[in-house]
């Protein structure tokens, strides 16, 4: 049976993880994978479409200390005992006797600089115990290496030092080391590698942060970046909260544990797709027709990401004349390669998308922002369905069609409204009307599961969820109403559908004042519902 708690962590046995298994992390500007120690592998900029490190890994051992100094003997061995996989963090927990040491990793979100790699490590002790943490980095390429105020600056193609501290500009820059405290070895067996070692006495618990930050621009960045980070607990606490709110808002709750899971999972799995380049916020594969699923996706709990990327497919059209690529530049200038075939496709994924997106979140002063992009991506694929007759092309021709007629309206534009509806015509289309009602493309879309449609901002509930379904809630679904963002919460009781905002149902409706979930956490789990004043218990299937 899949456990129904959301909020508790992922939890295996070091031991039960094959060595070669990789679990990946983003925050949007830097993407790297983890192993089971939860070290570094594949470290990756999108900004700069570069790897930034081939691995970063750190090692944990408990030396003999005597007062001759310390020894080469290890005194207990420092175990791996388990993993621990949080949205956005993992943590690997070692042990030996009187001694835990906890390594996390984390790629910091919505911080004061993103484009840092945190590592917190903390160790409790009973008694005074030594712990050495060595460091091993494969930069992945020759590098300039050099240790400066006991941090290490490294850099591919330095420029000449100036300034009174000597820095230098660089194509690229990291500054790596602890937030306190120098390495007491350090060693370079080659130009790209570094080794540093570090050693802690423990006495209760202690800390020991290290940070990585990089910089496209010079050295002054990469410091600057790396000294924001220093109080890394509070980077961390940032992270989390940041965390807690994807996955809070527009979370689905169910008697289906599974499928309550894949839910959640498909929120995180949006945000791990979604990257910054230079052109701005985009699919990390960059093609354009994975930008409607994840707005579909962003729309249950960020929808500023979906703006984010629509705004991006509108830069890219106005700099096309509104012929649009199947895979997105990124860089914000110069000229854009539009093979004629990738024309109806993606024209269609942004005007769908577009679309979709204001129907659930209407906004007419952004949609105005959209007024040329969409009159010249409409006009160009008009132009091309022309010339085409692949049922393909013209499918796709027609949904974009839609979308441009239905938008149209919206910016009153009636003569275009009237011109692309009749071209969606001819190619087949008559349901011009029904166009909000189309299906999500993700399996997992609480869309989909609940049968949730709307037209300009209203919502309304078909009872499309599984017929075994006895209850569902969704707490804090993203919700535009009068100009002003809130968000909504429901909840179906078997019978009533209880909600903090009207909406259409076929069934008995309650608004209620609140629809609050309590007694889920990280430590505990015993679900309960306050409905105003009333308390709703659920239960969860069984399984078979």
């Amino acid at each position: 049976m899949t456990d129904p708690a959301l909020d508790q962590p992922q939890l295996e046995e070091y031991d039960d993880i094959d060595g070669e298994v990789r679990f990946p992390h983003t925050n949007g500007e830097l993407y790297f994978v983890a192993d089971r120690d939860s070290d570094l592998y594949n470290l990756r900029w999108h900004w700069h479409r570069r790897a930034y490190a081939r691995s970063i890994r750190i090692r944990i051992d408990a030396p003999i200390y005597t007062s001759s100094g310390i020894s080469s003997e290890q005194l207990d061995d420092v175990l791996p005992l388990a993993v621990q996989l949080y949205p956005g963090y993992q943590e690997t927990i070692y042990g030996v006797e009187g001694v835990i040491v906890s390594k996390r990793i984390f790629a910091p979100l919505d911080s004061y600089y993103d484009r840092s790699l945190l590592w917190m490590m903390e160790a409790q002790a009973e008694g005074d115990r030594l712990i050495q943490i060595r460091v091993e980095i494969d930069w992945g390429e020759p590098l300039d290496q050099r240790m400066v105020d006991g941090l290490l600056v490294v850099q591919k193609d330095p420029g000449e030092a100036s300034g009174a501290h000597g820095q230098r500009n660089a194509e690229s820059t990291r500054v790596f080391g602890a937030a306190e405290g120098r390495p007491d070895l350090v060693d370079f067996p080659s130009a790209s590698q570094a080794h540093l070692i570090y050693h802690v006495l423990v006495a209760g618990q202690v800390d020991l942060p290290l940070i990585l930050a990089l910089s496209d621009v010079g050295e002054q960045v990469a410091w600057n970046g790396f000294l924001v980070q220093r109080d890394i607990s509070r980077a961390f606490k940032r992270s989390r909260n940041s965390w807690h709110d994807i996955t809070h808002r527009g979370r689905l709750w169910s008697p289906d544990a599974a499928t309550t899971h894949a839910v959640q999972q498909a929120k995180i799995g949006a945000v791990q797709k979604l990257a910054r380049f230079r052109s701005g916020f985009a699919p990390a594969d960059r093609a354009i027709e994975s930008v409607p699923g994840l707005i579909d996706l962003f729309d249950t709990f960020a929808p500023l990401h979906s703006r984010n990327m629509l705004d991006t497919l509108r830069r890219v059209a106005e700099r096309t004349g509104g012929a649009l690529p199947r895979r997105l530049p990124v860089l914000p200038r110069g000229p854009v390669d539009v093979p004629d075939g990738d024309i109806p496709f993606a024209a269609a994924a942004y005007l769908g998308a577009l679309h979709t997106h204001l129907q659930r979140l209407p906004d007419h002063e952004w949609l105005s922002t959209h007024q040329q992009a969409l009159t010249t991506a409409a006009n160009e694929l008009a132009a091309y369905c022309r010339t085409s007759s692949s049922p393909t092309v013209s499918d796709a021709s027609r949904r974009g069609l839609t979308s441009a007629a239905a938008l149209a309206r919206l910016l009153n534009q009636t003569d275009d409204a009237a011109k692309w509806a009749g071209a969606a015509t001819r190619l087949g289309n008559t349901e011009d009307a029904s166009l909000s009602d189309q299906p999500s493309p993700n399996a997992t879309s609480i869309w989909n599961l609940l049968g949730i449609t709307t037209a300009n901002g209203e919502l309304t509930i078909h009872r499309q969820w599984p017929s075994h379904w006895d209850w569902w809630a969704l707490i804090q679904l993203p919700y535009r109403a009068q100009a002003e963002e809130d968000t909504v919460s429901l909840l179906w009781d078997g019978d009533t559908l209880h909600t903090t905002r009207p909406v259409a149902f076929d069934g008995p409706v309650t608004v209620q004042n609140q629809v609050q979930p309590f007694g889920s956490d990280e430590h505990s789990f015993n679900l309960r519902f306050r409905l105003g004043t009333d308390l709703f218990v659920p239960t969860f299937l069984q399984s078979t």
